[in-house]
Order: structure tokens, then C-alpha cells, then sequence
């Protein structure tokens, strides 16, 4: 190997090493969040169908003061809620399953950071 390569290679490690340890968890824990009442154009039940032959549904059934998502026949409920921004994103939280991030688009359309993507729920 060349001296290049060798340097390039280290160079890189390094850089990803960094990167690593400075990562900031997209959400936080629910020490940090707390129950806060949901305003009224969030509670509403939302659904997402994905466009494929079996016609997968997701539902969220957001309420006052807790939130439950259905998917597959099982649901989770989310009770932790923290708010972010100006009152438009809320974190929903849950002690086992990893949280929700929601955002108000239009009184008919939710934007949900489900798993790594952005899913569009409407009502």
C-alpha cells in the first residue's frame, strides 16, 4: 500500500470517529418530556396507507393529553409528549418503542418521522 492510501485510510477513520462521537439522539429520553395537553388541530385520527398490493394502514389517534398508534394490528401508546419549536412539532414518547416526531402541515395533512422517513398522514 502506498503512503497516499495508507493516510487517506487514516484520514477517513478519523473523520468517521468523530462523527460517531459527536451524534445527538434525535430524541431524547422521557425524563425530559413531560404530559402536556395537545392543541386541538392535532386531535384528530390520522391514517397512512401505503400504495402496494395489501394496502398496509397506519393509524394515529391523537388525543388531549396521550397519543396511540395502531400499525399491524398492534398499538403503542404514547404519553410522554415534549414540544419543539413554535408549538407546531411535538416528540411523542414511550418508555420501550422509540418515539414519534409530529408536525402540523395544513389541518389536513401531518407530517410523522416514523423509523428513518418522513410519512404524510391525513385525515
Amino acid at each position: 500500500m502506498t503512503k497516499f492510501k495508507q493516510l487517506l485510510l487514516i484520514v477517513v477513520a478519523t473523520l468517521s470517529m468523530a462523527a460517531i462521537v459527536n451524534l445527538t439522539p434525535v430524541f431524547e429520553t422521557t425524563a425530559s418530556a413531560k404530559s402536556v395537553t395537545i392543541p386541538k388541530r392535532f386531535r384528530h385520527t390520522w391514517t397512512y396507507i401505503w400504495k402496494s398490493a395489501d394496502h398496509h394502514k397506519q393509524v394515529l389517534k391523537i388525543h388531549k393529553r396521550s397519543a396511540n398508534f395502531y400499525e399491524d394490528g398492534g398499538k403503542i401508546h404514547y404519553k410522554f409528549i415534549k414540544v419543539r419549536g413554535k408549538k407546531n412539532t411535538y416528540d411523542l414518547f414511550n418508555k420501550k418503542y422509540q418515539g414519534l416526531e409530529i408536525k402540523y402541515r395544513s389541518h389536513h395533512k401531518l407530517r410523522v418521522l416514523y423509523d428513518v422517513s418522513y410519512l404524510t398522514f391525513k385525515r
